[in-house]
């Protein structure tokens, strides 16, 4: 076991960590590291993308949702085998209404939970979740259209 990489992932998560040590670190062989790597805010696209390869799951779903990725990759890891992949793409501010519409009817629910708390749900796709099977997707959704409703009035 990797004794340093909690460390090492410490010193990846903080704000003033120069670009190239978060570069660097994004290639780290712990996946705790590349985890906290993959979230931070000067990782350069060009990591991203060698992220989203990772074998390991929360990487790829970290990186996926990562706000400087280019909305084009968006496309490629909705269609991931894995449902912690795929959950990155409502997770991402990048994500479109037919992003969302498509994660929306995704078959895991660990997918299709995420989906109301995206920026830019619309109302059907909301009262579309709000019929969902998963009663943690129903009871987001529900609620994201209480909050969309008093947004509205004031």
């Amino acid at each position: 076991k990797d004794s340093y990489a909690y460390t090492r992932a410490n010193l990846v998560e903080r704000i003033e960590t120069p670009a190239l040590l978060v570069e660097r670190l994004a290639h780290d062989p712990s996946d705790i590291t590349r985890r906290a790597a993959a979230q931070h805010p000067h990782l350069p696209v060009e990591s991203l993308l060698v992220l989203l390869k990772d074998p390991d799951d929360v990487v790829r779903e970290t990186a996926t949702s990562h706000p400087s990725l280019p909305v084009e990759h968006l496309d490629r890891m909705a269609k991931n085998a894995a449902a912690y992949t795929r959950r990155g793409v409502p997770r991402s501010p990048n994500a479109t209404p037919k992003h969302l519409a498509e994660a929306a009817k995704d078959k895991s629910e660990s997918v299709r939970r995420w989906v109301p708390l995206a920026a830019r749900v619309t109302p059907q796709i909301l009262a579309a979740l709000a019929k969902d099977k998963d009663k943690q997707t129903r009871g987001r959704a529900a609620f994201r259209q209480r909050i969309d409703a008093l947004r509205a009035q004031s």
